[in-house]
């Protein structure tokens, strides 16, 4: 399992440095397709004719395209990124001079859109149909449609050079007085905002529509609960922000519940899954549960994965970790006659105690000397890990035998 993972991700490091080698070559090459020449640009139009030449080779402009886009490469593994031709300045130290700024406007923006994307979409849904709920969702369609650099234009236009009332362009330090860091910081906050926030209104709206028509909203507005209660306490606007998960996590859902509870809850759990293409991780003791639902299953020993696979592998494999066997062993069988069910002797470890070696050595009956070093995680067949010094392997007439391997010595 261990090598699989590593050659799994050294795999996507090269399938992602292909890529990266790629989209770069791609954008170096596009950009030397831009007309004009950035040299004369930087001289003006009084350069001379040795002006030119001299910065063009000291840019390294004079040499072919991919003898400069190989330079270019070669630098950035140096941390290297060229030189600004119009600001006379590393590129790098460009970057870094101007990271803080662009992270205070990001993450300002980022604020911005959540908060007003969730109270805008709520009360597009809560108001739907209305003359709010129209204009609210024409914005958004806008704000998704509206390309951000006409919208700041727009702003500065109207903010700047009409009404006077923020500038129009600068950054000022917040400790150089708060009003005239917030002023600088609007128009280029609301600009970044502008798409994540229309988004974040039209997916707030349709996953509260949603919820709206879910049965315990409208147990909740029987009982007459006010509509704030409904929206803040009783998890309606919880439910929805999750919107579409791509996991769904659920935790011993089905304890303590009788069968028809159980099997209604595993329905609507599987609903969920298909309906919203997800993926589930099922946390349970329940093996009935575990075989009806699962594909790949983790059996776990005190805070640790001992046995990996699919659940063909797990319920019907020739090969078990000692702590599942016991498990399977303490579950009857309708087709053999009544017999005590064998149970697993011994307690689990304390959790706040380091243990050396096998943590489930203590209380296996084919415990020996080498379950005190560290176990790893062997392949017992295809897709089938145990973390195990020796694989029990089920022998004809359901009798167990060791499967002993050249790594068992």
């Amino acid at each position: 399992m261990q090598n699989k993972l590593v050659k799994m991700i050294l795999r996507r490091i090269v399938q992602s440095l292909i890529g990266i080698f790629i989209v770069t070559l791609f954008v170096f090459l596009l950009i030397q397709l831009v007309p004009g020449d950035p040299i004369v640009n930087f001289l003006g139009p009084s350069a001379t004719e040795e002006q030119i030449a001299y910065y063009t080779e000291l840019f390294g402009y004079d040499k072919p395209v991919l003898v400069q886009y190989v330079k270019w490469i070669q630098g950035l593994f140096r941390g290297e990124m060229g030189r600004s031709v119009a600001l006379q300045k590393e590129i790098s130290e460009v970057i870094f001079q101007r990271l803080g700024i662009t992270c205070v406007i990001v993450f300002s923006a980022f604020v911005f859109a959540v908060i007003f994307g969730i109270v805008f979409g709520v009360l597009s849904a809560k108001k739907r149909g209305s003359a709010v709920d129209s204009s609210i969702s024409f914005l958004a369609n806008i704000g998704m449609s509206m390309p951000k650099f006409w919208f700041g234009m727009i702003l500065i236009l109207l903010f700047a050079l009409r009404l006077k009332l923020l500038p129009t362009s600068g950054y000022v330090s917040l400790k150089d007085g708060f009003i005239e860091w917030l002023r600088h910081l609007i128009l280029p906050v609301i600009v970044t905002a502008m798409g994540p926030l229309a988004s974040y209104t039209r997916q707030t709206r349709s996953s509260m529509l949603e919820v709206i028509r879910q049965d315990y909203v409208t147990t909740a507005r029987a009982k007459g609960l006010g509509q704030r209660e409904i929206t803040l306490r009783q998890n309606q606007l919880r439910n929805a922000l999750i919107c579409e998960p791509k996991l769904i996590l659920a935790d011993e859902p089905t304890t303590a519940l009788d069968v028809t509870i159980q099997a209604q809850m595993l329905g609507l759990i599987g609903e969920l899954q298909k309906r919203l293409n997800t993926a589930m991780i099922l946390v349970t003791h329940d093996l009935g549960v575990v075989a009806q639902t699962c594909e790949k299953v983790a059996v776990m020993y005190a805070g640790e994965i001992i046995e990996y696979g699919t659940a063909e592998h797990i319920f019907n494999g020739a090969h078990w970790h000692p702590y599942t066997e016991g498990l399977f062993k303490a579950i009857p069988k309708l087709d053999e006659e009544s017999r005590r069910l064998e149970t697993i002797d011994g307690m689990m470890p304390d959790p706040t105690q380091k243990v050396e070696g096998c943590r489930f050595a203590d209380r296996c009956k084919y415990a020996g000397e080498a379950c005190k070093k560290m176990q790893h995680m062997q392949e017992a067949e295809p897709g089938h890990f145990i973390k195990c010094h020796r694989i029990i392997r089920e022998g004809a007439g359901g009798e167990s035998g060791w499967k002993t391997e050249s790594w068992l010595k």
